[in-house]
């Protein structure tokens, strides 16, 4: 008679203990994922701002080859200031078809002007292949960057702050500008800064509505897209005019990440990516005073800044 051998026995999972580990595991997830987030956003604003310091250099280049930096636009034909720099950021190619003899949304400029600039882009912003609709049927690749061409008046007299002298920036205006008239210095002057997500309308990281009427000289949104969008687009410049903490009405405190219609805006958490007039690049932090801010942009008014 043979005897049968007796298997081993196997402890189950009960279902409480299960659940405990299932709980365990999405406790562990909630704990990494900020962190991993944080880590990417982290990579995205570094990328960020390597794309402004490449801004940078070139505008330095092309100060050392024309004694001045870019106009901010050129009229009849009209141009806007990015792409009298084309070759200056590397994009030669695009310079040779890109026709000066016409405006810059003429038919003829279409196949340059809905070319993507890479480095025109903040990764950090959605929709890295967003183009405006400049009319019917032309449309125009977008810049996540923007020169301060001046300060809005509507930013002074609705703070309280005693006017400027003079309110242009570094680049402003039709005629280019010496580093030597930028009495201001260098170091203390933006050149360069973020009003990402454009065309789309953006509001403190969410999406605005379809329409604004803002007051004070900004510009209006239509259909939920703001102007100014394009990198060729001559119209791309901001003048600060300062927001509503809302985003929705301007004058008011907010310099920055309130609204991109025409604003400093960027989808970094606390502040913005400034290029300053040396080439070097800066965290400007969103709780900067609307006084200091309008005397980094002001290239000649002799304000001390903090």
């Amino acid at each position: 008679m043979f005897l049968q051998a007796q298997r081993p026995a196997f402890r189950a999972f009960t279902l409480v203990e299960l659940l405990v580990v299932i709980a365990i595991i999405g406790v562990i997830v909630a704990l990494l994922l900020p962190a991993v987030q944080a880590a990417r956003e982290a990579a995205r604003r570094m990328s960020c701002q390597n794309n402004l310091r490449q801004f940078g250099i070139a505008l330095h280049n092309y100060h050392d080859t024309h004694g001045v930096f870019p106009p901010q636009r050129l009229e009849e034909p009209n141009h806007g200031w990015m792409s009298m720099m084309l070759p200056q950021i590397e994009q030669g190619n695009l310079h040779a078809i890109y026709k000066f003899n016409v405006n810059w949304q003429h038919v003829d400029n279409q196949p340059a002007v809905t070319t993507k600039i890479k480095i025109a882009v903040c990764p950090s912003a959605p929709g890295a292949n967003r183009r405006d609709t400049v009319v019917t049927n032309k449309f125009a690749a977008v810049s996540d960057y923007a020169i301060p061409g001046n300060v809005a008046p509507a930013l002074y007299t609705g703070n309280g702050l005693p006017a400027a002298g003079d309110t242009r920036g570094i680049i402003s205006g039709n005629a280019g500008t010496r580093m030597a008239e930028v009495t201001d210095g260098l170091s203390n002057t933006i050149l360069l800064l973020e009003d990402a997500g454009r065309p789309e309308f953006w509001l403190r990281g969410k999406r605005g509505p379809a329409s604004t009427n803002d007051g004070c000289g900004n510009a209006d949104v239509v259909d939920g897209r703001v102007k100014g969008a394009g990198w060729a687009d001559p119209a791309s410049d901001i003048p600060p005019h300062s927001f509503a903490v809302n985003g929705l009405t301007c004058p008011g405190p907010c310099v920055m990440n309130c609204t991109n219609n025409n604003e400093a805006y960027s989808f970094h958490p606390g502040g913005i990516s400034i290029v300053l007039g040396d080439s070097s690049v800066r965290f400007l932090s969103d709780t900067i005073s609307v006084r200091t801010f309008a005397a980094m942009i002001t290239c000649g008014c002799g304000e001390l800044i903090e």
